[in-house]
């Protein structure tokens, strides 16, 4: 994805929305961005599975993702 593309995408955007970055793969540092989307994202207690809170997220990713196959409570 260029910064074009990125641009183009978040445009219409609200400007106090989060942006995250999907921790997918520790091999390197810096990888290049290869997906976006807007999801909304689950802010969950891994002790008890309590969910704390949950927003529209702007998700980013280094990892080429088919939509279709994407589970929704990954998040």
């Amino acid at each position: 994805m260029t910064v074009k593309e990125l641009k183009e995408y978040i445009a219409d955007l609200p400007d106090n929305m989060d942006v995250m970055i999907m921790q997918v793969n520790d091999d390197f540092q810096y990888n290049l961005l290869q997906n976006s989307e807007v999801k909304e994202a689950k802010f969950i207690d891994p002790s008890n599975k309590e969910v704390y809170a949950f927003e529209d997220c702007l998700i980013l990713s280094d990892e080429i993702i088919d939509i279709n196959d994407y589970d929704n409570n990954s998040i």
